[in-house]
């Protein structure tokens, strides 16, 4: 399974439509974080799957994601979600915006190329803005046959560094990181900026 294949899109869907996640508000936790974080302005969510993240960040906000069937579930969910042609054709040249959220994306790339496919989408981001990563921990990492590379907490704020972004801090959430790796949703989590 690849993350551009419509298997990737039919799996995660179904994942997240399990009976239990829908009787219990499983995002709820990660959706508050995102809103806390940006509470208002245009934010780019790179990666954005069919829009779990995306439907909590404010209005105005797009999410990017390169699997064609993911993109058209969360268009069908009334989100503004493009694939990067869609992407450089929209925002190329215009307003940059004001924050960036990267969710469950580069675990599944090799650095080399997360470092290269962000740093793209940080020129469009306003110098200044807030930024945050969200990667998986131990249990969740090895949840997904799909991810390529480990990122700890000390691993992911490298990561972040090595874009440039200047940290604000790094946590685990929603527990401590000792549920990682008994909890699968349990995420490395670090908020930066872009700098002036």
């Amino acid at each position: 399974m690849k993350t551009e294949d419509a298997s990737y899109s039919s799996h995660l869907q179904s994942r997240s439509s399990s009976w239990w996640k829908r009787l219990l508000p499983v995002q709820y936790p990660y959706q508050r974080l995102v809103r806390r974080h940006f509470p208002n302005g245009r934010v780019l969510d790179v990666g954005c799957g069919y829009g779990r993240l995306l439907e909590a960040l404010p209005a105005g906000s797009v999410g990017v994601d390169h699997n064609p069937s993911l993109v058209l579930a969360g268009r069908n969910r009334g989100l503004d979600i493009v694939d990067s042609t869609g992407f450089e054709e929209r925002f190329g040249c215009g307003q940059p915006f004001d924050g960036l959220l990267c969710a469950h994306v580069v675990e599944h790339l090799e650095p080399a190329q997360a470092t290269q496919i962000l740093q793209g989408y940080l020129m469009r981001v306003r110098p200044g803005s807030s930024c945050m990563l969200i990667t998986p921990q131990m249990l969740g990492y090895r949840a997904d046959p799909t991810h390529v590379h480990y990122y700890d907490l000390q691993a992911l704020a490298s990561f972040a560094a090595g874009l440039g972004l200047e940290i604000s801090h790094a946590l685990s959430y929603p527990f401590s990181a000792f549920a990682g790796t008994l909890f699968t949703y349990n995420e490395n989590v670090v908020v930066a900026r872009k700098p002036e």
